[in-house]
Order: C-alpha cells, then sequence, then structure tokens
C-alpha cells in the first residue's frame, strides 16, 4: 500500500507571466498542433516523453525556470495536456521515484487546478485558475486534480513537467 503525503500549502509555489505573449501565442498554437495530431492526452503524453529532443520550446523554458525557481535541473521532461470543456484528471500525484519537482504552465485562461493540501486536522483544497503565462511548482507527490471546465467550445491547454532538482 502507498502512503500519501499531503503538503502543506506554503509548498506550492506561483509565478506569474513567465512567457511574453508572442512566446505563450506561439506555444498555444504548437499545442493546438498536437491536440490535433493525437487523439487524446494520454497519446500526446506518450509522444512527448520519447520525443523530448523534438519539443521546440524545451531548452528556453529550462533556462526561465531555473532563474525564477533558483533551481539546477538534472532533468526536465514536458508534455503538453489538452482539455475539452467536459475532461478532468482525476486526483494524483507525480511521484514515481525519480523526480522531485512538478510544474504546470498555463497556456491561457480556461479552467482550474485544484491542489490537495495538509494543515493538520483538515485537507483543504487550493484551486489555481488558470492564466495564460502563469507557472505553478509543487511537490512530486502533492495530490492535485482537474475538473470539467464547462466552457464549451474552448480547450484548455497547460504545458507541464517533472524534474529532478539538485542543490545549488
Amino acid at each position: 500500500m502507498k502512503t500519501i503525503t499531503l503538503h502543506h500549502l506554503e509548498t506550492l509555489n506561483s509565478y506569474t507571466s513567465i512567457l511574453d505573449d508572442d512566446k505563450i501565442e506561439e506555444m498555444r498554437e504548437w499545442a493546438g498542433e498536437i491536440c490535433n495530431t493525437f487523439e487524446n492526452t494520454d497519446e500526446a503524453y506518450y509522444w512527448m516523453m520519447n520525443n523530448q529532443k523534438k519539443f521546440p520550446f524545451k531548452d528556453d523554458l529550462i533556462e526561465r525556470i531555473k532563474k525564477l525557481t533558483n533551481n539546477k535541473f538534472e532533468r526536465v521532461q514536458f508534455w503538453i495536456q489538452f482539455y475539452h470543456w467536459y475532461d478532468f484528471f482525476h486526483p494524483h500525484s507525480h511521484d514515481d521515484g525519480k523526480n522531485n519537482l512538478c510544474g504546470i504552465i498555463f497556456l491561457d485562461d480556461v479552467g482550474k487546478t485544484h491542489f490537495i493540501c495538509n494543515t493538520g486536522k483538515e485537507r483543504p483544497v487550493e484551486t489555481v485558475s488558470s492564466s495564460s503565462g502563469k507557472m505553478v511548482t509543487f511537490p512530486v507527490d502533492m495530490l492535485h486534480y482537474v475538473m470539467p471546465h464547462c466552457d464549451q467550445g474552448k480547450m484548455r491547454y497547460t504545458l507541464c513537467f517533472n524534474s529532478i532538482t539538485k542543490e545549488n
């Protein structure tokens, strides 16, 4: 049986506007192409995990994330998530025993991500609204989920990452 760690809210870090509008639009267009290429997010995820060198924004994003978080990275893996108005993702973590930091970069203003926190006796949910260009980082074993955004006709695009950081 796996133990689930519930983190305090302080382990959730938010950074606003890590990308300029032109770069966000370029990434959103690329995400739209990925969405149209694959039938679902799972197929896109597996393709990206096996084709990290084909991700056109990787080096630039790693440099931006390094500056914001003051981390040194041994490895970063990116993938795209896309959600139709009815899509959701159940509570989960990214704890694979290899990574120690996760992140989400929002490419639009559609939907929300919910994080299950620990305050001792209670388990409040911290909700982070999507905001184009915002990045949120959190420990790999922090539970989070996505509910349907119910905005018919709109897609929600996020660029996610798992990474291994090392001490500065």
